[in-house]
């Protein structure tokens, strides 16, 4: 009779214990990128994240590194892309102004800038580096 109370006892222990393990948490845990979240909060944070598509075409450029500097935040390198290559990057823009400017270095230390733009939640950037033309694309 008394192996059989024990053993009842641990098996009471072990689903008590089990239930707290499996219990909810007392606060919702903040929204991770690819966690299921509502629509509206999918939505809010895809209209914060920024693509930027950037063409090297300079013929004096050789590898280059691409900066985009928030006006209201710190100067980020989104990445290198070389000569004869049209590459995308991505960036969270955090800023509410939504004011960035893009800047490339090139190889040779030289320096092109774009000029500052408000970039509308949902779109994304396109920058020609030849021509130094950055557009806003739906």
């Amino acid at each position: 009779m008394t192996v059989r109370h024990s053993s009842s006892l641990a098996l009471l222990l072990a689903l008590a214990a089990g239930g707290c393990a499996t219990s909810p948490a007392a606060t919702p845990a903040p929204a991770t990128p690819g966690s299921t979240t509502s629509p509206a909060t999918d939505q809010s944070a895809a209209d914060n994240i920024m693509s930027v598509t950037v063409s090297h075409n300079r013929a004096d450029g050789g590898t280059t590194t691409i900066y985009v500097d928030p006006s209201a935040g710190v100067r980020v390198a989104l990445g290198t892309i070389d000569l004869g290559v049209t590459k995308s990057f991505t960036y969270r823009i955090e800023a509410q102004n939504r004011q960035v400017q893009l800047i490339a270095i090139d190889s040779n230390g030289r320096t092109l800038k774009s000029e500052l733009i408000t970039v509308p939640r949902g779109a994304r950037l396109s920058w020609d580096l030849q021509i130094n033309s950055l557009r806003v694309r739906r």
